[in-house]
């Protein structure tokens, strides 16, 4: 979904609100209430509508009275709403959404998506993790031909690797080139994002006391953890 800088029409055949061109032309999830629309966001309802771009936004009203925009974005496959930043910064740099454009995946009609977070439990229950089969394949018996995560309207290829007793890593790659470089990514309870470099959890003071030295040299970072409660990457072996 090269989403948000699309325009979008009334479509009078099939009466319902839709992106004017590309792949994408399923019904957005929107509600139509006296003539304005809305959608579901997060539990609360709010009114969208697009700029002179074709960027989706939602009127809000901040705590100090003030109304104001904010961008949006719809998920391709579960029609999730999502903002498009989070706690004021944008959720994806450009570079990602260029990297997200580049990896993204088209739908295909004669391929069956399934989430099946609930076949993972160590990833927790409310991840989405979509597996993607052949439309004859049988979801219990076969396996599937890839697994896919949503990231800013689109669907791009994971893959899932055990990291000893510290759990799963996520990664998302070129599925045309899979022994290209992969980039790791991470659920932050509503979404899936990019991993940052560096846990927050991290002091200053303690930030400042590493010097140059002590890092580890040579380290595969695909092969550590995802951060801990703490913020520390562990490897197989369990050193933090």
């Amino acid at each position: 979904m090269t989403s948000n800088h699309r325009r979008i029409i009334h479509d009078q055949e099939r009466e319902i609100l839709r992106f004017s061109e590309g792949a994408d032309v399923s019904a957005l999830n929107i509600q139509i209430q006296e003539g304005d629309a809305f959608i579901t966001l997060y539990g609360d309802k709010y009114p969208i509508s697009h700029d002179a771009n074709g960027r989706l936004q939602i009127l809000v009203k901040y705590k100090s009275g003030e109304h104001g925009y904010i961008g949006v974005y719809q998920e391709i496959f579960s029609r999730t709403w999502q903002l498009e930043t989070k706690n004021s910064p944008p959720v994806y740099s450009r570079s990602q959404r260029a990297l997200i454009q580049r990896l993204k995946l088209p739908l295909n009609k004669n391929y069956r998506y399934s989430i099946v977070s609930d076949r993972y439990p160590r990833a927790g229950p409310s991840k989405h993790i979509i597996e993607v089969r052949n439309l004859q394949d049988d979801v219990l018996t076969t396996a599937p031909l890839y697994m896919a995560i949503e990231m800013y309207g689109e669907l791009v290829p994971l893959r899932v690797v055990m990291t000893g007793k510290h759990g799963l890593r996520y990664q998302i790659y070129d599925i045309h080139h899979p022994m290209s470089p992969s980039y790791l990514v991470i659920w932050d309870g509503r979404r899936w994002c990019f991993e940052r470099w560096t846990s927050p959890h991290v002091s200053r003071k303690l930030s400042e006391s590493i010097s140059p030295v002590m890092f580890a040299k040579n380290i595969d970072e695909s092969t550590l953890s995802a951060p801990d409660a703490q913020g520390i990457k562990w490897t197989v072996a369990g050193r933090g």
